[in-house]
């Protein structure tokens, strides 16, 4: 029987040396089986993956509203749930690709666990924005 020694797809290492040169386990795509370093995904959060955890890779993730992959428009991905979006899905669409990301259900729970006004976090991305200063000017 043969063995098959798996790759990351991003820095081409094994599970006996990463980038860095240390050991870490890779983990697969649920769906294609490609592997990746958590460390080598570059996301906050996603580090704390393990070898176990259900992940799928960015080919294989589908928009989270309207449930299409990213074969024309690549996803924007949160990076904090790790969740998909396609730009134009989100409301308001978002027209320049941000290097960071959070949905809007992720940086509602950063801006309710941090206590701050919502002119303090901006949901510009997200679904809805509420800011109670803006009400009543138009009154």
């Amino acid at each position: 029987m043969q063995s098959t020694t798996l790759f990351c797809s991003e820095c081409l290492g094994t599970s006996e040396k990463n980038s860095q040169g240390e050991h870490e386990a890779l983990i697969s795509c649920s769906e294609c089986g490609s592997s990746v370093h958590p460390s080598c995904l570059k996301r906050a959060g996603t580090s704390t993956l393990k070898e176990e955890d259900d992940w799928l890779c960015s080919e294989c993730k589908s928009c989270n509203i309207c449930g299409e992959r990213a074969e024309i428009d690549p996803l924007l991905i949160c990076n904090v749930c790790e969740q998909g979006f396609h730009a134009h899905c989100v409301d308001p669409p978002v027209e320049k690709r941000p290097k960071t990301w959070s949905c809007s259900n992720c940086a509602a729970r950063r801006k309710s666990k941090q206590g701050t006004k919502s002119s303090d976090v901006s949901l510009k991305k997200g679904r809805k924005r509420v800011d109670s200063s803006s009400s009543e000017e138009g009154t």
